[in-house]
């Protein structure tokens, strides 16, 4: 390189001398007659300037080498004072730092924290120490060689790892690899942080094991409560049951009072049961939500329905406001909502010893397919205490216990039900001032189909119908309906404006109290001979006219439509001694199974009513043979039985279906004390058609009865 330098500087100086020495010569000068020789000094100048010139540029080269000599020198300098600054930070982080060349596997760096990791002294130590690939055993626990291991993470440009590693003393270790690819030295490195995470890893698996324990813990309480379920339910619905038979078939007397008493507490011990089950439901994290299409109007009627029948004899008034423009179909939980909004509803019951309980329930569409959909429950009970109300959803939460001491319930059913709400991505708030009363508001959005509202009257415009409710509550309730639906109506307040309206024109329809119809039946059978007359009646109510449409109070939206468009769901609910039996069915043929005797004469006796043929076996085996010999319309099933079990029962009567569809088509219902979560599932998977849980629910029986017996062995008084 400085012989190129040179050579460069050499040439050029050759040329200017040799230039100069060809002009620099003599000549001759004439000057007449002879010549003259001398010496040009134009030319010696430029010999002068361009020897300068070179001499500057010269010296310009040898300086500018010897400053880049100098620059070399110092840059060298700054990198070895870098390295040394960023090993002094290596050597002070808390995690250690390790570079190994890719090509042999050489230890290049190790920082002070790796050391210690390796339980090495020096660097120079735990080179020497090293073997293989750098304190590693030949293969990891799972199996896998460490050649394979680090073969693979090895060609990543950046990598994770956990795996086993050994100190100098060959104590094995886990340890955690977080390495990227660099350049060292003109090699291929892994620059990796090491860290020793075998403590970690050991408080994982004790983690893990302590998980596995809780989940055989959490499969042994379910199996407890399952059985809890079944051998509690079992005695309450003999209970419950007999109490029912006695109160049916007896007069009403103080006997017959003490046995009512006793039948609510029994439901109440019942309800106590239902919460602790599903607070431990939840608690488990089994609080399943199982979403399905479900008509409104079958949701709304089970809640309105168990509630009155709650009410039944109490001078709290019940009240139903319906939003006709609900979908009628929705997609959601149905059972978790029922639930939730039971749960308030009853809260409500519970604590209201005048006035009223409205519920109401309103919609509004969100987007495309999505609508939210709003209970409201108002009461005029005691209400909350200002700095009660954020403690109100805690678990096993009361308030006011000197107060309410003869309240029963054990503050789980707000818990269970803000947990139902949240799992629905739900809301659910109170409004309440203490000694006034509290509003309870959910909302929770539920998928739908299509608009087609709940309920719709056929030309609203041309229905002529005249009120007379002295009941306030009851009067602003049915006047909202109406103007809900679009229909006009009268509302009169005494006998006096009655006569007069009735005398004007002529009504369609008249909805009035019971008590105001005894009052008023002159005026009534004098004016409305073309008039509908439905009395309004409260549940349980016994009435005793003939040929006139009874209506069970609350009365919401649903029924209206109905009746104003020519329907008949008006007959009565009740009969003389107040139970729901809403038909009778002296054709049809019942088969009930169940291994308590009790049980059997307690479905029985609910099942009188209805003027059945029924038939009663004890075992799973006998309820074969009996399918077998006859033709049942209905079958009740019951779920725990020694030897063949209702489940299995039920399975091999389906497989007999192969040469007669009678046995595939009847309708088994499952009759079970086990509430347990999934269970109405496995019922369906196993070839029953539903289920009827203990204790029985008479509603619940009458709307199975309703649903599944053959609609022509169904028959009803008009």
């Amino acid at each position: 390189m400085i012989k190129k330098r040179i050579a460069a500087l050499i040439v050029p100086f050759a040329v200017i001398f040799g230039t100069t020495g060809f002009l620099v010569g003599p000549y001759s000068a004439s000057t007449g007659t002879e010549s003259v020789q001398t010496f040009s000094y134009i030319p010696l100048a430029v010999i002068f300037a361009c020897l300068l010139t070179m001499l500057a540029i010269l010296l310009l080269f040898f300086a500018r080498n010897i400053r880049l000599t100098r620059n070399a020198g110092a840059h060298a300098k700054a990198i070895a004072e870098a390295r040394q600054d960023l090993q002094a930070l290596l050597d002070m982080l808390p995690v250690g730092v390790r570079i190994l060349s890719l090509e042999d596997f050489t230890l290049l760096y190790s920082n002070e924290a790796c050391l210690k990791v390796f339980g090495c002294t020096s660097f120079e130590e735990q080179v020497r120490g090293q073997s293989g690939f750098g304190f590693m055993p030949e293969y990891q626990p799972d199996g896998r060689k460490t050649t394979d291991v680090v073969a693979e993470f090895a060609k990543a440009e950046e990598s994770f790892v956990e795996m086993q590693c050994l100190k100098l003393n060959g104590e094995p270790f886990t340890c955690r690899i977080t390495s990227c690819t660099i350049h060292y030295n003109g090699h291929r490195a892994s620059l990796a942080i090491m860290e020793d995470v075998t403590a970690e890893e050991e408080y994982r698996q004790v983690l893990k094991e302590t998980a596995i324990k809780e989940q055989e813990a959490n499969h042994l309480k379910s199996r407890f409560l399952a059985n809890m379920s079944h051998e509690i339910r079992t005695p309450i619905n003999a209970i419950m049951g007999m109490h029912e038979l006695a109160l049916r078939e007896g007069e009403i007397n103080v006997k017959n009072e003490h046995i009512y008493t006793a039948k609510q507490a029994a439901l109440n011990l019942l309800t106590i049961i239902n919460d602790i089950l599903d607070f431990s439901k939840i608690e488990a994290g089994k609080m399943e939500m199982i979403p399905g299409d479900y008509e409104v109007a079958s949701l709304l009627n089970d809640l309105v329905s168990m509630i009155r029948t709650r009410m039944i004899d109490s001078q709290v008034r019940f009240t139903v406001k319906v939003d006709r423009n609900i979908p009628r179909t929705l997609h959601g939980d149905e059972t978790r909502i029922r639930q939730a909004v039971l749960n308030i509803l009853n809260n409500a019951v519970k604590y209201t010893e005048k006035g009223f309980v409205s519920f109401s329930v309103h919609v509004e569409f969100i987007d495309g397919d999505t609508v939210n959909i709003t209970f409201d429950v108002t009461d005029t009970g005691i209400g909350i205490k200002t700095e009660d109300t954020d403690k109100l959803f805690s678990d096993f939460t009361r308030f006011d216990l000197e107060k309410n001491r003869g309240v029963e319930g054990v503050g789980l059913g707000l818990a269970i039900t803000h947990n139902i709400v949240k799992a629905m991505d739900g809301l659910i708030s109170v409004n309440s001032e203490y000694g006034q009363g509290s509003t309870f508001t959910v909302t929770l959005p539920q998928k739908y189909r299509s608009k087609k509202e709940l309920a719709e009257v056929l030309s609203a415009d041309e229905k002529n119908i005249l009120i007379y409710e002295r009941r306030e509550a009851y009067a602003e309730s049915i006047a909202w309906s109406l103007d809900n639906l679009h229909v006009d109506y009268t509302l009169v307040k005494s006998g006096t404006d009655l006569y007069e309206k009735m005398e004007a024109k002529p009504y369609g329809y008249l909805f009035i109290s019971y008590e105001l119809y005894e009052r008023n039946e002159e005026t009534i059978l004098k004016f409305g001979k073309d008039t509908k007359t439905i009395l309004l009646s409260e549940f349980g109510e016994t009435v005793y006219e003939k040929n006139v449409n009874v209506l069970a109070l609350p009365v919401y939206c649903l029924q209206l439509a109905d009746i104003l468009n020519g329907g008949g769901d008006v007959f009565s609910y009740t009969s003389d001694n107040g139970y729901i039996v809403s038909f009778s069915a002296p054709r049809a043929k019942v088969l009930i199974v169940d291994d308590i005797m009790t049980n059997l004469k307690v479905t029985q006796g609910l099942l009188t009513p209805y003027n059945m043929e029924v038939d009663l076996c004890d075992n799973g085996m006998s309820a074969i043979e009996a399918v077998r010999n006859k033709r049942y319309d209905l079958v009740f099933m019951d779920h725990k039985m020694p030897g063949i079990d209702g489940v299995e029962a039920t399975r091999r009567i389906r497989d007999m279906a192969e040469n007669d569809s009678y046995y595939k088509n009847i309708p088994i219902i499952a009759l079970t004390a086990n509430a347990v979560s999934g269970v109405k599932d496995m019922f369906l998977e196993n070839g029953l058609n539903d289920f009827l849980s203990k204790p029985v629910d008479t509603l619940k029986l009458d709307m199975i009865l309703v649903k599944w017996l053959p609609k022509n062995k169904q028959e009803r008084e008009l």
